[in-house]
């Protein structure tokens, strides 16, 4: 798959950080939008050097972090070609 610019909504989490990886091994993608919530969590996102990463303190549960986002990326003249949502679930389970 080739894509010029990419937004990976939970890309602090071991899924999401590891698409990010993938995208920008990909000499094709100019630009990856990699969002995270909490900055003590963000582990390997930060460790991350390249040009084409750009990081964005995102909680998706609020809508001005959402359009903060929009704004990011309209600021850019960027159009996104794919969105990708690796978020994590939490499911409680009752073992009683």
């Amino acid at each position: 798959i080739t894509v010029n610019t990419a937004l990976v909504v939970g890309a602090s989490g071991g899924l999401g950080q590891a698409i990010t990886k993938e995208l920008l091994g990909k000499q094709t993608t100019n630009k990856v939008y990699a969002t995270y919530r909490r900055s003590g969590e963000a582990g390997e996102l930060w460790q991350i050097d390249d040009r084409r990463l750009v990081r964005v303190k995102v909680d998706i549960t609020r809508e001005s972090d959402l359009q903060a986002l929009a704004e990011t990326i309209k600021s850019e003249n960027d159009t996104l070609e794919m969105v990708i949502s690796a978020q994590e679930l939490y499911m409680s389970v009752n073992t009683a």
